[in-house]
């Protein structure tokens, strides 16, 4: 069953637009916050402060085929202006 994001007009996520499914992540730790949209179809990029973390996060990510954009930084200086995403997790 496919399953549909708020304001697609019912369509499956994965015919969805970018600009429909953008979603950021901050401090992203370990990655549970950022796998389950990826998983999804959302085009997802987060930023984080730990190296170590986000080695898991892309380990985690490429062993189930999923693509996570992720960044070494801090909230303090996102490279992104306000309208970029749909969506921030912190």
């Amino acid at each position: 069953m496919a399953r549909t994001t708020p304001g697609s007009g019912g369509r499956s996520c994965r015919s969805c637009t970018r600009a429909a499914l953008g979603g950021f992540s901050i401090s992203v730790g370990v990655g549970r916050h950022e796998l389950l949209p990826a998983e999804h179809a959302f085009d997802v990029e987060a930023i984080g402060g730990s190296p170590a973390g986000l080695a898991v996060v892309r380990e985690t990510a490429a062993a189930r085929g999923l693509s996570v954009s992720l960044h070494d930084g801090f909230a303090d200086a996102l490279p992104y202006p306000d309208t970029d995403f749909d969506y921030v997790l912190s």
